[in-house]
């Protein structure tokens, strides 16, 4: 037992305590406080799960993840796809048309992966790029059907979060660019 309070009593074991201490303290901060970038990556994975739909979802559920979805939108939210000459204005137009996306039977799963994070100069808005995945499960046990597209964002801060102002969803194979401002 003394040989062991000696030990804790050398330089070296006060130095591994107190970095010990340091990292836990900085690894409790990012976690209390965390950073833009990350706000809007967990923004994104709250987005990309209210769209996702469970099998057989009942319309309270359907109501409540719809809810959501919307929360994630600024109200001048533009929506547009490369190749498409349509383009989707303002929260209503958009939350009309994911209104109307109904699930297979199997349900769906929505992710985004890949997410980068460019938080611009005054902390008010992100350029975002990610890999949207669309998931399927497959018809009486066949492989799942998965659509991937490349998806370009631009999020504000908004007093509630963050919120996305405008998205591009890319032709397959495209990796675009950062939406202009």
């Amino acid at each position: 037992m003394q040989s062991l309070q000696r030990d804790l009593t050398r330089p070296r074991w006060r130095y591994l305590a107190y970095l010990s201490g340091a990292v836990a303290v900085v690894g409790l901060g990012g976690w209390l406080f965390p950073t833009d970038a990350r706000r809007v990556r967990a923004a994104c994975h709250e987005l990309a799960v209210s769209l996702s739909a469970p099998a057989q979802e009942p319309d309270v559920g359907r109501l409540a993840r719809l809810t959501q979805f919307a929360k994630h939108l600024a109200l001048d939210v533009s929506v547009e796809a490369e190749g498409v000459d349509a383009r989707l204005e303002g929260r209503d137009q958009v939350m009309a048309a994911v209104g109307q996306l109904r699930a297979s039977p199997g349900g769906v799963t929505v992710t985004l992966d890949e997410v980068t994070v460019a938080i611009r100069e005054g902390r008010r808005s992100a350029d975002v790029t990610a890999l949207a995945s669309v998931r399927e499960p497959g018809v009486d046990g066949g492989p799942d059907t998965v659509e991937e597209r490349r998806v370009v964002m631009e999020w504000v801060a908004a007093e509630g979060g963050w919120q996305l102002a405008r998205a591009i969803v890319m032709l397959p194979g495209q990796t675009g660019a950062p939406p202009e401002p």
